[in-house]
């Protein structure tokens, strides 16, 4: 891989659901951590920050979920190539190059969502600390 545009484009299609998913748990979850910093502000949340960030949570998951479907996608392509070439070394080669390639959707799934759900957490943990004391 050398740059990103070669990640991407060799990930197939599901590295635009993976982008869409990411996209959308990325807005929630910074959504979520405006309605914290909100009710840290002694202004009421009418429950939208617990709704908020189950549904950025949710989008998370979805995220990681099309990744890994996207990589067993691209095992299955891996394994039609070897099996429809007869020569030894040119199987090796399909194998050394595919699985890489393949593991691709799973890596910017992960990327994307981690750091976010890790900052979810966080925001969570906040919001239900400052929630307690007041």
């Amino acid at each position: 891989m050398s740059n990103f545009d070669q990640f991407y484009s060799d990930g197939g299609v599901f590295m635009h659901a993976v982008s869409i998913f990411a996209a959308a748990g990325a807005y929630h979850t910074f959504k979520a951590v405006a309605i914290h910093l909100q009710a840290t502000r002694q202004e009421p949340d009418n429950g939208t920050f617990d709704t908020t960030i189950k549904f950025a949570t949710g989008l998370l998951v979805l995220c990681v979920g099309m990744g890994v479907l996207g990589t067993l996608v691209g095992l299955l392509e891996v394994g039609g190539g070897v099996v429809k070439h007869a020569a030894l070394e040119a199987k090796l080669d399909i194998l050394a190059r595919g699985t890489g390639i393949a593991a691709n959707p799973t890596s910017l799934a992960l990327m994307a969502s981690l750091p976010l759900y890790f900052l979810g957490l966080l925001t969570r943990h906040g919001h239900g600390r400052g929630r307690s004391e007041r």
